[in-house]
């Protein structure tokens, strides 16, 4: 996981950016397919990426080193 949000759109412009410099990623959220859109405040929506490209996308979200 290298984000998380507590809504769908935050989360799709994340995604897009990361997509725009290659990165592969997931979305998932428990919000019963957006009939329980509220519920992404309790169980945020968060993005994956796949282990090899975790560096690059943190480096983008700008999560780098600040974040020890």
């Amino acid at each position: 996981m290298v984000a998380e949000f507590t809504n769908h759109p935050q989360a799709e412009l994340t995604k897009n950016l990361l997509e725009q410099h290659g990165i592969r990623v997931s979305v998932w959220s428990d919000d019963c397919g957006g009939l329980a859109v509220g519920q992404t405040f309790i169980q945020r929506v968060r993005l994956f990426v796949p282990d090899s490209d975790k560096q690059a996308a943190t480096d983008i979200l700008g999560k780098g080193a600040a974040d020890g």
